[in-house]
C-alpha cells in the first residue's frame, strides 16, 4: 500500500517534535518508523541531491518520499534519522528545511528539482 506523499508530508510537517541543528538547517517534523525499515538514497541530509525515502510503520510501506523545492530558496529533504547519528535519534523519517543560500554561503544559489545548486 502506498501513502500519497502530500498526506504524509502534512503529517510530517504538523509533529510537536521540532528541532533545530547548526547553520539554517531545520527539521520540521518526525515520526516513528519500524524498526531499521527507513532507506535514504542519498543517505541524510544531503541538500546537494535529490534523495527519497522509503519505510514502514506498523508493517505498512511509505514511500518513495522525495526532496522537493518549496520555492527558489528553499529544499525540504527528507532523511531517515539512522544516517545521523548526532541527533541520537534511531526509527524516525525526519522532514527539514534548509535555504539554499546557506548551503553554499552565496546569494546566487537557488532550489531547483529537490536540489540546491549554485
Amino acid at each position: 500500500m502506498k501513502f500519497k506523499k502530500q498526506n504524509l508530508t502534512l503529517a510530517l510537517v504538523s509533529l510537536v517534535l521540532v528541532i533545530a541543528i547548526g547553520s539554517a538547517v531545520t527539521f520540521e517534523g518526525a515520526v516513528a518508523v519500524d524498526p531499521n525499515t527507513c532507506s535514504d538514497t542519498d543517505f541524510g541530509l544531503n541538500f546537494t541531491n535529490v534523495g527519497s525515502i522509503n519505510f514502514t510503520i506498523n508493517q505498512t510501506f511509505y514511500g518513495p518520499l522525495t526532496d522537493f523545492c518549496v520555492n527558489n530558496n528553499t529544499v525540504y529533504e527528507f532523511a531517515c534519522s539512522n544516517d545521523l547519528p548526532a541527533l541520537n535519534l534511531t526509527d524516525y523519517a525526519l522532514l527539514a528545511t534548509e535555504n539554499c543560500q546557506s548551503v553554499f554561503n552565496n546569494t546566487n544559489s537557488t532550489c531547483l528539482n529537490g536540489r540546491c545548486i549554485l
